[in-house]
Parts: C-alpha cells; sequence; structure tokens
C-alpha cells in the first residue's frame, strides 16, 4: 500500500488469509469496544462474534501454518468460514457503520473501512435529481432495470454529475414466513408459549419492507443507468425490496436521495 492511500476495507476484505486475519481482528477489538457508544445492540453484534469463533477456529486448523496437517475438509471449512464472515462484515459496515453519526472519521480509519472524502466544494453537496425506473423480468430470476430523470423519462440516462447507480436491496420470502408463522400458530394454538409467540412476531416482522436503503443486507453498483440484476433462479417467487440511487464513483459517497421503495416479486 502506498503511503498517502486510506486504508480501505477490500484491502483486507479481500487479501489473503493473513491480512484477512489481522484485519478482522483489529475490527472486531473496535467494535466491542465501541458498539454501545454507537448505538448498537449486542444483538447485533453476536453474529459476527459467533463468525469470528468459526473462523478463528477453522483458520487454525486449515490455514497456511498447518499444511502439513490440515486436510481437505479444514481447508474447505476455512473457505466457508471467512466466506460467510466477510459477507457479514460487509452488512454490519453498510447497515451500522458507513453512515453512522456516532462513528467519527478517525475511527472509520482504525476500523480500515473507507471514509468518504467530501471536502472538495463542488462535491460537498449529494446529486440532487431525483431517480426513476423502468424495470423487466428477464426470466431466471434476471431483472432489467432503465434509470433515468424526470427531465428524460423515454430512455436510460444518468443525473448530472452522477456515472451510475447503486441499487441497495433484500429478498424475502414473504411466502415461506407466512407459512412458517401460520403453521406455528396452528401448532400452539392451544398452548401458546413466550417463545413460539416471539418465533411468530419474528416471522412476520421479517416480511416488513425495509424503510430506506440503510435497512437492506445487499448491495451493488452498477456504472451507467442500464443494468441487469441478477438475482437466481432460486431466489424466483420471493419479493425483492430495493432502492435506488445516483452514485458518482469518482467522489466515494456522493449520492442521490433514495428513490421510493420498489417491490417486485422475483
Amino acid at each position: 500500500m502506498s503511503k498517502n492511500k486510506k486504508p480501505q476495507q477490500e484491502e483486507w476484505l479481500k487479501g489473503t488469509d493473513a491480512q484477512f486475519d489481522s484485519g478482522q481482528k483489529g475490527f472486531m477489538n473496535l467494535v466491542n469496544a465501541n458498539y454501545v457508544a454507537w448505538g448498537i445492540t449486542p444483538g447485533d453484534v453476536s453474529n459476527l462474534q459467533t463468525l469470528q469463533a468459526n473462523w478463528n477456529t477453522a483458520y487454525t486448523a486449515g490455514g497456511s501454518g498447518q499444511k502439513a496437517t490440515r486436510n481437505e475438509g479444514d481447508t474447505k471449512t476455512k473457505q466457508d468460514a471467512r466466506r460467510d464472515y466477510v459477507k457479514a462484515i460487509r452488512q454490519f459496515i453498510a447497515q451500522w457503520l458507513k453512515k453512522n453519526k456516532s462513528v467519527t472519521d478517525a475511527q472509520r480509519k482504525l476500523l480500515r473501512i473507507t471514509v468518504p472524502d467530501l471536502t472538495k466544494t463542488k462535491h460537498k453537496d449529494g446529486i440532487k435529481a431525483d431517480i426513476f425506473y423502468r424495470e423487466k423480468n428477464m426470466g431466471g430470476g434476471k431483472h432489467e432495470f432503465t434509470c433515468n430523470t424526470f427531465k428524460d423519462p423515454t430512455k436510460a440516462s444518468t443525473a448530472e454529475g452522477a456515472d451510475g447507480v447503486i441499487i441497495s436491496y433484500s429478498i424475502v420470502d414473504k411466502r415461506g414466513l407466512q407459512a412458517r408463522a401460520d403453521t406455528l400458530a396452528e401448532e400452539t394454538q392451544e398452548n401458546p408459549t413466550a417463545k413460539t409467540n416471539k418465533q411468530i412476531t419474528d416471522a412476520l416482522t421479517q416480511m416488513n419492507p425495509p424503510a430506506g436503503p440503510d435497512e437492506c443486507d445487499k448491495q451493488k453498483t452498477f456504472s451507467g443507468a442500464k443494468f441487469i440484476l441478477d438475482l437466481k433462479s432460486a431466489n424466483i417467487g420471493k419479493t425483492l425490496y430495493a432502492f435506488l440511487q445516483w452514485n458518482d464513483s469518482k467522489n466515494p459517497g456522493r449520492v442521490s436521495a433514495p428513490g421510493s421503495l420498489i417491490t417486485i416479486v422475483i
């Protein structure tokens, strides 16, 4: 890494196992020490702590330092543990750290996550334009989005100051969750318990749409105003909740306000 380059989250999340292991230790040490002050509940951190423990165990058995003793199963377990852990870290960063006003830029640097540079006068404000879209189901879980501005509603076009689109989204199995809630209610109709009532409430709550991009658990960035989002055939029949925003890739963090909630059956 050059001396003048700011530490970016991708460098340790995408690095070697040793680089990732070092990065995640520092990241979790800071999270564990500060999450209360940042307004994050223990329940929101516990999943990361569990996945960290899984990674530590898997890396101890299947890391490069164990070439003499590890087997294919150890290596596969390590790879799976890292994949799940990285996914959860990215979601945690997006939901709790990226726009959390209680997290300072100095802390973000220590966490080794991106600190948006919005200090230049010409880019200090977000992109003003609204975002509109047309969506087409391409089949096989693929959906085409054509984005534009109100000034140019007939074809794909980016807003002034933008060069692409960010889509924040969640995929919800509403039918599966409703079926689970109905089954639990039927099985415990005569003898409901606090545990089953909570399970029913949790299932129904998971069906609720996100209030904004920060509540979505997935995010992708596309250049230009037209793109195909591949949601995989396994998710056909589930519900996509999404928000679109214009993005200025040359100035990280400079985006438009999100458009209205998108609800699509995949």
